[in-house]
């Protein structure tokens, strides 16, 4: 998450590749590093060009919505978490949070990495907003709750970035789960063709009245 440097006569200039931003000082860059603003716009960027990398499950940790929940789907090497809705409908979603590792892990951060009026994110301890971390043990789960609505038919949807830290270390690492909204007719699917279109064989006789039609002059071979 750094950035380049220009010599400006008496003076330092930073310049933020990922935000195109520029400091005057190092101090103001070191504190733009710091921000929210640049965060997130280093994981647009990092989701970007590594979308697979960023939704494999982690260092034991593993993110998935509670199983059993009516048209909710993973899909794994994506990490799209979909929901299917009717037009205006609406459906809360748990997104579980499991350390299945042998050392405790922090949850630091959850963040949508854009806005979504058709997503909203909740949980118990208030990570979402920024409040407080979460330690997490080993075995143990912690949910979010994904409020999803369905709006006009469409697709929607928004990255999340789930930010950790081991107990035992200093690394950060991050996990991103895509949240895709579905809206979608039932009326329209139920009537849908349930199979592959096949192109009809037609079997009309083909009339060979050799008095309605001008013979060809035949190549010369």
């Amino acid at each position: 998450m750094g950035g380049s440097s220009e010599n400006t006569g008496d003076r330092l200039r930073k310049v933020c590749p990922i935000c195109r931003k520029e400091f005057n000082s190092r101090g103001e860059f070191e504190e733009h590093k710091a921000s929210a603003s640049h965060r997130v716009s280093w994981l647009k960027h990092w989701y970007q060009t590594n979308r697979l990398l960023l939704a494999q499950d982690k260092n034991g940790v593993v993110i998935c919505p509670q199983g059993n929940q009516h048209n909710v789907t993973l899909e794994e090497k994506s990490g799209i978490i979909s929901v299917k809705l009717g037009p205006g409908g609406q459906k809360s979603v748990q997104i579980l949070i499991k350390n299945t590792g042998s050392e405790p892990v922090i949850l630091r951060q959850i963040e949508m990495l854009h806005s979504c009026p058709q997503v909203s994110l909740n949980d118990h301890y208030g990570v979402v907003r920024g409040e407080r971390f979460v330690r997490v043990l080993s075995g143990v789960e912690y949910a979010v709750e994904c409020h999803t609505q369905g709006a006009s038919l469409g697709v929607y949807q928004v990255p999340v970035a789930f930010q950790f830290k081991p107990e035992q270390a200093d690394e950060l690492f991050f996990i991103v789960r895509t949240v895709q909204v579905k809206v979608f007719d039932s009326v329209a699917e139920e009537s849908s063709a349930k199979s592959p279109y096949e192109k009809q064989h037609l079997s009309y006789p083909i009339s060979r009245d050799y008095g309605s039609y001008i013979p060809g002059i035949p190549l010369k071979q």
